[in-house]
Parts: C-alpha cells; sequence; structure tokens
C-alpha cells in the first residue's frame, strides 16, 4: 500500500494514460497528501475483498459439507440398530 503509494507518486506524470491526475483542476492527486491517499487506498483494497471472502469462503464451506457427507457415508460405526439401515447422506 505505501508502495504504490510513493510509486503512483513518483510515476504519475509519465504515465498519462493511467489518469492519475484530477481533470477539474489538473492537479495530481500526490501533490495534496500522501497520507491521505494511502489511507484511501487501504480502505479501498478492503472494499474489494470484503466481497471476495465471503464467496470464497461460502464455496469453502460447500466442499466441507459435500466431503463430511462422504466420511458419514463410508463410517460403517455410524448403523441404526432399531431400523437395520447404514447412515446415508
Amino acid at each position: 500500500m505505501v508502495v504504490g503509494t510513493f510509486w503512483r507518486r513518483q510515476y504519475s506524470e509519465r504515465m498519462p494514460y493511467l489518469a492519475l491526475t484530477d481533470t477539474f483542476a489538473n492537479v495530481t492527486v500526490f501533490d495534496q497528501n500522501w497520507v491521505l491517499n494511502a489511507i484511501q487506498r487501504y480502505f479501498t483494497w478492503i472494499l474489494i475483498f470484503t466481497n471476495m471472502v465471503p464467496i470464497s469462503l461460502m464455496v469453502t464451506l460447500e466442499v466441507v459439507k459435500f466431503l463430511q457427507a462422504f466420511f458419514i457415508t463410508w463410517d460403517w460405526r455410524v448403523y441404526d440398530i432399531e431400523k437395520d439401515m447404514p447412515t446415508k447422506v
């Protein structure tokens, strides 16, 4: 995050295609305050990953449930004697 802030500050004039300048005031965004920029980049990173982490956790939970169902089915000790039935998931 901090390295990215300094990199953008150093190379913003050399790369106009990145649109790192404010079009209304023609002032480079990084001439204002690098600390505020670093904080903004940090919270932008957090906002991006708030959507990614729950999706990956949901996928992981579904895979775990699927594997647990196989393990429960394969366990011969989980058996209902009264109904004379093995476990089916």
